[in-house]
C-alpha cells in the first residue's frame, strides 16, 4: 500500500474513532453494522505504464453507510464529508448583512481547514461515549 493511502487510512479511522466518542454517530445513525468500507474516491492519478494504454486513479478507502429513502431506493454515503457538511450547515449565522450579501446564505461558524484540522478539533470535544464498539467497523478485511 502507498504512503499516502495508509496516511489516509490512519486519518479515517482515527476521525471515525472520534465522532464515535464524541456522540456524534449515536444522533446521526441508526446502527453501527450499518457501517462499511467502500472504495470509491479518488485519489492520485497513476502516471501510465507499459502494458496499459490509459492512466489511471487510485482509490482511497472511506466508511460508507447506507440509507433507503420513501421509494425504497439505497444511496450510499461517505461518514466523514456527509459529517463535516452537517456542521457546516447546523452552524450558520443569519443576520440582515449576511443574508443580502450571500445571495440569502449566512455565513457558518464552522469552517472545515482539512483532515488534521478536524481531528484537532474533535479531540478538543467533550468524550460522551467511551465503548469501543466501532472498533468492529474500523478492521479492514481488504488492503491494496
Amino acid at each position: 500500500m502507498k504512503k499516502y493511502v495508509k496516511q489516509w487510512v490512519k486519518e479515517e479511522k482515527q476521525i471515525i474513532k472520534l465522532l464515535f466518542q464524541k456522540g456524534f454517530m449515536d444522533r446521526n445513525f441508526p446502527a453501527i453494522t450499518e457501517l462499511y468500507w467502500g472504495y470509491y474516491r479518488h485519489g492520485k492519478r497513476q502516471r501510465k505504464r507499459y502494458p496499459k494504454k490509459y492512466k489511471f486513479h487510485d482509490y482511497l478507502p472511506e466508511v460508507h453507510h447506507w440509507s433507503r429513502d420513501y421509494w425504497g431506493e439505497c444511496d450510499e454515503h461517505a461518514v466523514v464529508p456527509e459529517m463535516i457538511e452537517g456542521l457546516h450547515w447546523t452552524n450558520l449565522v443569519v443576520g440582515s448583512e449576511d443574508y443580502a450579501k450571500n445571495g440569502g446564505w449566512g455565513e457558518s461558524l464552522f469552517v472545515y481547514k482539512g483532515r488534521k484540522w478536524f481531528i484537532k478539533y474533535l479531540k478538543s470535544l467533550p468524550t460522551v461515549n467511551r465503548s469501543s464498539k466501532i472498533n468492529r467497523v474500523l478492521i479492514r478485511n481488504r488492503d491494496y
